[in-house]
C-alpha cells in the first residue's frame, strides 16, 4: 500500500485479512512517528449480520520506509489526494518491477496523461468504495463499502487487470466494471465537488447536505446540473451516465432518494470521520476554474469561492 491513508489503510485491513501479505510504504521518519499500529474503529458492510459490521481493533501493521526498484512486490495500490498524484508518479517511475500498479484515485485531469510516465501495460484503474479519517488522537473512524469499481479505457480488462479484481473478490468484495472509465471518473469528480460547493454556500457538516437539512441536498442538484455543461464541454456523454442523468429528476425525489441510500449509520462513519478538508477544497476549485476557463456561467460554484473549509 502507497501510504498509510484512510484507503490504503481500510482496504490494506481487508486484504490482509483475506490472507495477504501487505506493507504499507511511508516516507522517511514516518513510521516511528505513526507507530505500529492502527486504533480502528470502522464498518465493514462486507458482514452481512449487522451485529458484526462495527470494528473496535488494534491492528498491527508492517511499515517500510524504502522501496528498491528490483522488489518483488506483486501489487502497488495507489491512493492519494488527486493533487499529490504527480509526486506518487514520479517516485514510482522507477519502482514499478514487475507489480500491477492499482490506481484506485480521484481525477480531474485525463488519468492516462496523468499516469505517462508509469509503465501503461502494468497499470489497473479502480475507485474505492471505501471512506472516513484519522482523528486526532490516531483513531481511525470510517467504513468499508462491499462493491468497488474498476475500469479500463474502451478495452476489455487484460489479464493482469483481471487478476487484480480476482484478488478482491477473494477477499469478499464484488465490483461495477466501467469502459468509458474516464468519463466516470470526471463525473464522480464533479458530483462531489457539487455537494462541497454547498457544503461551503450553507455552511453546514456534508452529512447535513447529505441529510438534506434546509433542502441543502436539493440545493446541491441544482449545482450538480449546472456543473454538467462543464462536462459536456470536456466530452463527457451526459446520457452514457444513469448517475449524472439520475439529477435531471424533481430536485425533492432525487435528495429524498440519496437521503434513504446514503443515511446509514456506516456511510455517515465515513463522512464524520473525513478528516482533509483541503482534499475538499481542491476538487471544488479545481471544477470552478475549469467552468471559468470554459467561459461556462456557474452562479452557484461563484457564490461558494469564499468560504473554502
Amino acid at each position: 500500500m502507497f501510504g498509510r491513508g484512510v484507503i490504503a489503510t481500510l482496504y490494506g485491513w481487508a486484504l490482509e485479512g483475506a490472507g495477504n501479505k501487505v506493507d504499507f510504504y511511508v516516507r522517511p521518519g514516518r513510521a516511528a512517528q505513526l507507530g505500529p499500529d492502527v486504533k480502528l474503529n470502522i464498518y465493514d458492510l462486507r458482514r452481512k449480520d449487522e451485529q458484526d459490521q462495527f470494528i473496535r481493533q488494534d491492528w498491527n501493521i508492517h511499515m517500510r520506509e524504502d522501496l528498491p526498484a528490483d522488489h518483488d512486490y506483486d501489487m502497488i495500490i495507489v491512493s492519494v489526494p488527486h493533487y499529490r498524484l504527480s509526486e506518487v508518479v514520479n517516485f514510482l517511475s522507477t519502482r514499478t518491477s514487475r507489480a500491477t500498479i492499482l490506481i484506485l484515485n480521484n481525477f480531474w485531469e485525463d488519468p492516462q496523461i496523468a499516469t505517462a510516465d508509469l509503465p501503461q501495460d502494468q497499470l489497473a484503474w479502480g475507485f474505492p468504495a471505501a471512506g472516513g479519517g484519522f482523528q486526532p488522537n490516531g483513531k481511525l473512524f470510517g467504513a468499508l463499502f462491499p462493491k468497488l469499481e474498476f475500469g479500463t479505457f474502451g478495452t476489455e480488462p487484460t489479464g493482469r487487470e483481471l487478476s487484480t479484481r480476482k484478488v478482491f473478490t477473494d477477499a469478499g468484495f464484488t465490483f461495477g466494471e466501467h469502459r468509458n472509465f474516464r468519463e466516470w471518473l470526471w463525473v464522480h469528480f464533479a458530483v462531489s465537488a457539487a455537494v462541497t460547493a454547498e457544503q461551503l454556500r450553507a455552511g453546514t457538516p456534508r452529512r447535513d447536505v447529505y441529510k438534506n437539512k434546509d433542502q441543502s441536498m436539493e440545493k446541491a442538484v441544482r449545482v450538480v446540473r449546472e456543473i454538467m455543461p462543464v462536462l459536456s464541454a470536456r466530452g463527457v456523454v451526459i446520457e452514457d451516465h444513469p448517475e449524472l442523468t439520475f439529477f435531471s429528476q424533481p430536485e425533492a425525489a432525487v435528495a429524498k432518494a440519496l437521503s434513504e441510500m446514503l443515511g446509514n449509520t456506516a456511510f455517515q462513519a465515513a463522512i464524520d470521520g473525513h478528516a482533509n478538508p483541503e482534499e475538499l477544497n481542491r476538487m471544488f476549485k479545481d471544477v470552478l476554474e475549469e467552468s471559468h476557463r470554459l467561459g461556462i456561467v456557474t452562479p452557484l460554484l461563484d457564490a461558494a469561492k469564499d468560504k473554502l473549509i
